[in-house]
């Protein structure tokens, strides 16, 4: 404790050295015109490819899951969790796979944790979602970069599969959103389109793997219980939402199916 109390008089003594005090007075009351903060305000995203690694596989991880509770108990509902990023768009799922085969590129000084180059994925690998606490709710990337139509549809039917299950059924946690690749924009530069690859040709690849993976697990429109998060962009490149709205893609079959 006196070593904690030491570390943050440290902390306080480092930061006046590079700010001025400033007087904030709060009210004991919130203003009439002020808005309650979204209890799920902060929530967290998670790569694929270390998804188990963060659940825990045989049981919970502790660490983890103390940690998100910690978070409900200040404000009352657990923080929504993605897994995804990157690494979903280097997933495939395979039926003789029952948890997750990856490849990772050797560690360094730099990066001691690597993205692994390929992910294997079979349904044990989302059946892992009922280590997290109570009431949480999720978001589950597909492999959309490899513009494989059946494998999107896969890894999507293994996520529902995942969700119907008693064990997650009983967990309560609960799969609001499916998302149909990550960063698109950022295929031209990572090598998973050529360079010139354009935001039209995005939305047409887009509804021709999105389409089989609403037909294939249910999802009929977007008010359902599961519908489609879409626009995962870091906005190079003209990929903005206001762009693919411009292009249709909320007219086709998966863009209605798009709630976020």
């Amino acid at each position: 404790m006196v070593r904690s109390r030491l570390a943050l008089v440290a902390i306080a003594a480092l930061c006046s050295s590079f700010s001025t005090a400033i007087n904030v007075l709060l009210p004991n009351t919130p203003p009439t015109n002020s808005q309650p903060l979204s209890p799920v305000l902060l929530s967290l995203s998670i790569e694929q490819d270390r998804w188990p690694d963060w659940s825990g596989v045989l049981a919970r991880n502790e660490f983890t899951h103390t940690a998100l509770l910690a978070l409900a108990d200040l404000t009352g509902q657990p923080p929504k969790i993605r897994v995804g990023g990157d690494s979903e768009d280097l997933t495939s799922w395979s039926p003789t796979v029952s948890l997750n085969e990856d490849e990772f590129p050797p560690p360094s000084t730099i990066t001691p944790y690597p993205e692994a180059t390929k992910d294997t994925v079979g349904d044990d690998f989302y059946a892992l979602s009922r280590f997290l606490p109570r009431g949480t709710h999720m978001t589950w990337g597909v492999n959309f970069a490899a513009d494989n139509a059946t494998n999107a549809v896969n890894m999507a039917k293994a996520i529902v599969r995942a969700f119907q299950s008693t064990a997650v059924k009983t967990s309560g946690v609960v799969l609001d959103l499916i998302e149909v690749g990550n960063e698109a924009d950022v295929y031209l530069f990572n090598g998973l389109r050529s360079s010139d690859w354009t935001v039209e040709e995005y939305v047409l690849e887009w509804i021709s793997v999105a389409g089989p993976v609403v037909e294939n697990v249910g999802i009929h429109g977007n008010s359902g219980p599961v519908s489609l998060q879409g626009a995962a962009f870091i906005g190079a490149n003209n990929f903005t939402p206001s762009e693919i709205f411009k292009l249709g893609i909320l007219d086709s079959t998966p863009g209605k199916a798009i709630s976020v």
